[in-house]
């Protein structure tokens, strides 16, 4: 059961199986997510100073009465970063599905791609922020080979 994935799904009862959410879904609700093994489905954008998921979400991401974009870094350099699970394989039904509801409310940028993260999602929460001027509250630290461009 290792490395399969749940789409659009929070944490499931299902032991190994691995939520796949849009960027909206993982922000819109940080405690539940934090510290937790996703896929998440995006807008990637960077710079040459980082690179970040976005998707333009319904509701604001609001932390601690602040509004933020709906972003989440991807471009973090961190010792602690996660492997991916024995025998895990995308799961390109849950991707599809994903990207579908990303591309209902997000517009394809010039120069960016509709990607899939695998990784730890984490969670700044304290207004100090994370990747490019400090922007995201959240971000996905991800691990060699642990993304997948979408069309």
């Amino acid at each position: 059961m290792a490395g399969r994935a749940l789409v659009l799904a929070g944490p499931s009862e299902n032991p190994g199986t691995i939520p796949v959410l849009t960027v909206c879904q993982a922000l819109l609700d940080p405690s539940r997510f934090t510290g937790e093994a996703v896929i998440v489905v995006g807008q990637l954008g960077g710079t040459g100073e980082g690179t970040w998921l976005s998707q333009t979400c319904s509701k604001d991401v609001v932390i601690n009465d602040r509004v933020y974009p709906a972003v989440l870094c991807t471009s973090v350099s961190s010792v602690d970063r996660p492997r991916l699970p024995a025998g895990f394989k995308w799961d390109k039904q849950s991707l599809r599905k994903a990207l579908a509801e990303v591309k209902k409310t997000t517009r394809l940028q010039a120069h960016a791609d509709w990607d899939a993260f695998y990784g730890r999602l984490e969670f700044v929460g304290d207004g100090r922020g994370v990747g490019h001027l400090n922007a995201a509250q959240a971000q996905l630290i991800w691990p060699k080979h642990g993304y997948r461009k979408l069309k």
